[in-house]
């Protein structure tokens, strides 16, 4: 029995498509599965530092108040001064450590959102629209996913509760723009607010 060349031809070519279309899955199921990690990590680790600042500003304060009460006279002493100025630098470092990953968290969400790894996450950010186009001073949203997020530990989120948050602070943000609300009012004092003004600069 002899088989038709054309009949082998198109039979080749859709194995070919096939493993392509397959190949294209894994690949952005791959990318998926990375992006996704890396951005628990990052949030992670923003949780945890957030978490560190308010325990050595807290502890500070303790202190403070302890030498103002029984040891106020000698606040001037140059071992006491030398103490609150490395406590003080100890907070400044574990800030700025902050801000660079709430830094390297808007370039996430920013690659993420504007990139073409968009459709992968249709199911966790349904409220994210295709004609959507967020510039970076957009990213100001970033915010409201660390207000949302602000109940937790990086030892109890999961990428279930990340998501969540990115996509209600998509939608507050949104719901913002199109009726001319300032953003920023949206925020407590207490909250975290980072312009995008004072990350570049």
């Amino acid at each position: 029995m002899k088989r038709n060349e054309k009949s082998k031809e198109k039979i080749t070519n859709e194995i070919i498509v096939s493993i392509n279309n397959n190949d294209t899955k894994m690949y952005y199921k791959q990318v998926k599965y990375l992006l996704t990690q890396y951005l628990t990590c990052t949030i992670s680790k923003i949780l945890d530092l957030r978490e560190l600042e308010k325990h050595i500003f807290y502890e500070g304060t303790i202190i403070e108040n302890i030498i103002n009460k029984y040891a106020k006279q000698n606040r001037n002493e140059k071992d006491i001064k030398e103490m609150f100025k490395k406590q003080n630098n100890i907070l400044n470092l574990v800030s700025n450590n902050f801000l660079q990953s709430v830094i390297e968290l808007i370039d996430i969400i920013y690659n993420l959102l504007n990139g073409v790894y968009i459709k992968s996450f249709k199911k966790e950010l349904p409220d994210f629209e295709d004609f959507y186009e967020f510039d970076i001073e957009d990213m100001v949203f970033v915010n409201g996913i660390l207000k949302e997020l602000k109940k937790y530990k990086s030892s109890n989120i999961n990428e279930k509760i990340i998501f969540y948050a990115i996509n209600k602070a998509i939608k507050e943000y949104v719901y913002c723009i199109d009726n001319n609300i300032d953003y920023s009012k949206c925020f407590d004092r207490k909250d975290t607010y980072i312009t995008i003004n004072k990350i570049n600069n």
